[in-house]
């Protein structure tokens, strides 16, 4: 028996989509492309990924998730929290004035924010 914590008909149509726009878009490009820091977490058994060199070269932070393989968030979830929580500080992300909410439009970045928050929760 298989205990999962995401409803499969939940997810489904999003990884359908990520899949297609992966083979068949340009996902890499849009990933790349957007106006803030990005990182690119992987696990150690795919370090052998054709793209992490492009995503160097183009300014993004790699992050390779030791013990781990397609799923680091199941496979080391400290590892990855632990990088994810360092990437966050060190981007230095704007500050908001609680936690965005569906369709707030403060969750996307202000590149015109006075005021940095690198506390995090």
């Amino acid at each position: 028996r298989v205990v999962t914590t995401v409803a499969p008909h939940v997810v489904r149509t999003v990884f359908e989509s990520m899949v297609d726009m992966s083979d068949n878009g340009c996902l890499l490009a849009h990933f790349i492309g957007l106006p803030m820091p990005r990182m690119f977490m992987y696990g150690e058994q795919n370090a052998h990924l054709s793209y992490l060199p492009e995503l160097r070269r183009r300014g993004c932070a790699l992050v390779e998730v030791e013990h781990s393989g397609h799923w680091p968030m199941y496979s080391n979830p400290p590892a990855m929290w632990t990088a994810l929580r360092e990437f966050l500080v060190c981007a230095k992300l704007p500050a908001r004035s609680g936690p965005p909410k569906l369709g707030d439009r403060r969750a996307s970045l202000d590149p015109g924010a006075q005021e940095w928050d690198t506390r995090i929760a």
